[in-house]
């Protein structure tokens, strides 16, 4: 055995295919002239195709018909009935045999040859094929520990086809030296291609650092708020800010004023022109974060931007065909609230409404600034919106009032026919305004708001939304954005450019007749800040004859913030505010449910006793209204709110005493997951609450259903909770004499999963067993509350 190869077999195999093409310094004979057939048994001899041997030719059986590849590009000799396969298909295509890129296929041909020896080549060098083969093993029974055999004579014995063992194998132990060395080179050069390529993605800029003169090098961080560089003396440095903790409520970094009322506005012609996202450097971030916390968005990306920006046309083609008569369209007056708003999102909100707004339909332009503080929104802005081609208004508060407020202080002063109401922090696409007025226009009772799309908060992106949703509620009158059930979405498939019905309305956009607005009682003058009076308005124009609509057509980007930068005056801060005003709504509008909500929100039932509602509810006893009931039956029959003929409250599994339990997230998301038993709770405990209605839906809060949606597909399913879809997989039945629940596509009863997972739920035949009994433990949630 030739000592340089027993240290190669397993480098050779791994890396058979990069290795073959270095080794073209010894050249196999050329197969075509000598033209010879190859044969395989325990080793590789070649002999002429014109002479071909019988199959059992040689002593020890060397040959079998089934071992000899024949090359059929030959001439076949008809007397022979051993020829199987083709050696190398390179033939056919007319390139030599002799070169290690084919000797590459033509170990793989004999990879996995058409017979069962056991044996297999592992690498070729020049004219020689190197094949594993047991040792101390007869040729007939090829097992036992592989080692490595040389073969293939360069010249075929055409007498016995001998097998040559080589002891010494100089002339390998040369090609094998030759090969790893230009094998070397070609892994050093690699190697150091890669090391450049990772040098210079850490590498940003061959320039000094704008702050720091001692930066030779800039590097990229890994981490948004540290920065890294090599400085004229070769050292490593990496520079940490901190910046405090980031979640809503804490402090933030130390804003001086200079900084708050510095105007950074710094655009550049290219940055998020059609709505892309803006890139900043790594070098930037500390800033970045710095002044994130002013807006809590990204306001050195916004800044940017120019105010002007184009945006993409999202609209569906069916939207972007439909014609409007703009002479029948009323007038409209746009009013934008702000308070220590960014001058580059302030502004442009205002000029993506001028530049992308028929001039026959904007009256105005109404900024109410409610009490800002920062010096640039004081004259410097009063300076900029006089030059503009539309009229622009600022009115001014001298005290802080809140949005409620503020708005009513624009609508008071509006000219036009229709109120037209934007957050500060928006930007409205190509067509946006004609299907809200024209909506109008046919009827005047109605309220439409357009399809909200995303601006994200750190690149300032342009995202078009998800349109096929509508605006509700849940159990903490939160608002929310749920998936249309499959009817509404059937519905929607005659004409997908059709305004179509939501629940609620988000309530920073959207466009209302202004006499309109005023008869049906403006807004709730009492409410503070922000908070509830979306529900508040949505609940009064559905009750009392309005209806709330979304256009299709109306697409309008918003940017999203995951926490507020504003203080909320009075009693309780931001908490206080809020739920005395959804305390206020709830007393108002929400009927007997209203007991319902102050159970599952004791913050909001504290607030409760102080609050006045009177006048609001004269108001709606004046207009006539529906019921709450009416509401939920007529308006939002996909709910999850409990009802007077349905059930409600916890579901326990008789055999594990448990109840059935939704998961449990930490963001405002729906809850989806398996569906799991956990330990009853005694009190009232929404995420054990569960309502069964009568279509045979267990709902709950946040409208998630018990869900199978593999029911048709394993045989075992696992039950999970999921968003309500109206799906019959979502559908059961309760079987009060057995106590069983079945579900009503699979005709299977819920069941425990196993021993092994005690706490999951699955789908099993119906039984007779305990494991499949459900309590239905009634919940009063009508009760009324302690005066």
């Amino acid at each position: 055995m030739c000592p340089h190869l027993q240290r190669t077999v397993l480098p050779f195999t791994l890396y058979l295919s990069a290795f073959l093409p270095l080794c073209t310094a010894q050249q196999p004979p050329d197969l075509r002239k000598s033209s010879h057939l190859v044969a395989y048994e325990g080793s590789v001899v070649s002999f002429p195709c014109y002479t071909c041997p019988s199959c059992n030719v040689a002593s020890g059986r060397l040959f079998s018909g089934a071992d000899i590849i024949w090359d059929k590009r030959f001439r076949s000799p008809a007397s022979c009935g051993c020829a199987k396969e083709c050696l190398c298909a390179s033939w056919k295509l007319g390139s030599p045999w002799g070169t290690c890129r084919t000797l590459e296929f033509y170990c793989r041909k004999l990879s996995q040859p058409p017979w069962s020896s056991g044996l297999r080549p592992v690498f070729c060098i020049g004219s020689l094929l190197y094949v594993e083969r047991p040792r101390n093993a007869s040729r007939s029974n090829n097992r036992g520990t592989n080692i490595l055999r040389l073969v293939v004579p360069v010249k075929p014995n055409r007498n016995n086809f001998p097998v040559k063992d080589t002891a010494e194998c100089p002339r390998v132990a040369a090609m094998r030296g030759l090969c790893a060395r230009r094998r070397w080179r070609v892994v050093s050069g690699v190697t150091a291609a890669a090391s450049m390529l990772a040098l210079l993605q850490l590498i940003r800029a061959p320039t000094l650092h704008p702050d720091h003169p001692d930066v030779l090098i800039p590097l990229r961080s890994r981490h948004s708020n540290q920065e890294e560089y090599i400085d004229r003396h070769g050292i490593h440095v990496v520079v940490g800010h901190y910046l405090g903790d980031d979640k809503s409520g804490a402090p933030g970094p130390n804003l001086t004023d200079e900084v708050l009322n510095t105007n950074g506005f710094s655009p550049q012609p290219s940055a998020g022109a059609m709505g892309a996202p803006v890139q900043l450097g790594s070098w930037e971030g500390a800033r970045m974060q710095l002044l994130y916390h002013i807006n809590k968005f990204n306001l050195l990306a916004s800044d940017r931007i120019p105010l002007n920006r184009t945006l993409p046309d999202v609209r569906k083609k069916q939207c972007q065909k439909l014609e409007y008569e703009l002479t029948k369209l009323p007038s409209t007056s746009v009013i934008i609230v702000f308070h220590n708003e960014a001058w580059s999102t302030l502004l442009r909100t205002v000029h993506s409404v001028i530049n992308r707004s028929p001039k026959e339909l904007l009256a105005e332009i109404i900024l109410v600034d409610d009490s800002s503080e920062r010096n640039f929104l004081k004259k410097p802005l009063e300076e900029h919106v006089f030059a503009l081609p539309v009229p622009v208004r600022i009115i001014r508060s001298k005290k802080r009032t809140g949005l409620v407020r503020a708005r009513l202080l624009g609508a008071q002063q509006a000219r036009g026919a229709v109120l037209t109401f934007l957050d500060a922090h928006c930007e409205v696409t190509a067509g946006w305004l004609e299907p809200l007025l024209s909506r109008i226009a046919e009827d005047k009772t109605r309220v439409v708001c357009p399809i909200i799309d995303i601006i994200h908060e750190d690149t300032f992106q342009y995202v078009r939304s998800f349109d096929l949703h509508w605006g509700a509620f849940n159990w903490n009158l939160h608002f929310r954005w749920f998936t249309l059930g499959s009817q509404q979405v059937n519905v929607r498939k005659s004409d997908i450019t059709q305004a179509y019905k939501s629940p609620a309305m988000a309530g920073g956009l959207f466009s209302i007749d202004r006499n309109y607005f005023y008869s049906l009682g403006s807004y709730d003058p009492t409410m503070d800040i922000w908070g509830g009076e979306n529900l508040e308005m949505s609940f009064r124009v559905w009750m009392c004859g309005g209806s709330i609509e979304i256009a299709p057509c109306s697409h309008v980007g918003h940017v999203f913030r995951k926490s507020s930068p504003y203080t909320f005056p009075g009693e309780g801060g931001v908490g206080g505010v809020l739920y005395r005003n959804l305390a206020r709504v709830a007393l108002v509008w929400l009927d007997d449910w209203s007991n319902f909500y102050f159970s599952m929100n004791p913050d909001a039932d504290k607030e409760r006793k102080r609050v006045s509602v009177v006048e609001r509810k004269r108001l709606r006893d004046q207009l006539n209204c529906k019921s709450f009931q009416w509401y939920l039956e007529n308006v939002w029959p996909q709910h999850f709110f409990p009802m007077p003929d349905s059930f409600f409250g916890k579901i326990r599994n008789e055999l594990q005493v448990k109840c059935l339990q939704k998961p449990i997230t930490g963001s405002s998301s729906q809850p989806t997951g398996p569906a799991i038993l956990q330990d009853c709770v005694i009190e009232s405990y929404p995420a054990q609450s569960f309502v069964f209605n009568k279509k045979g839906f267990i709902m709950t809060d946040e409208s998630v259903c018990l869900d199978v949606p593999e029911s048709r597909t394993v045989r075992n399913p696992q039950v999970r909770i999921m968003a309500c879809n109206e799906y019959d997989r979502q559908k059961w039945t309760y079987e009060e004499n057995t106590r069983r629940l079945k579900h009503v596509l699979s005709g299977k009863c819920l069941d425990i999963a196993g021993v092994a997972h005690p706490a999951a739920l699955t789908l099993n035949p119906c039984e007779d067993t305990a494991s499949q009994k459900w309590f239905f433990k009634h919940e009063n949630w009508t009760k009324p509350l302690s005066p």
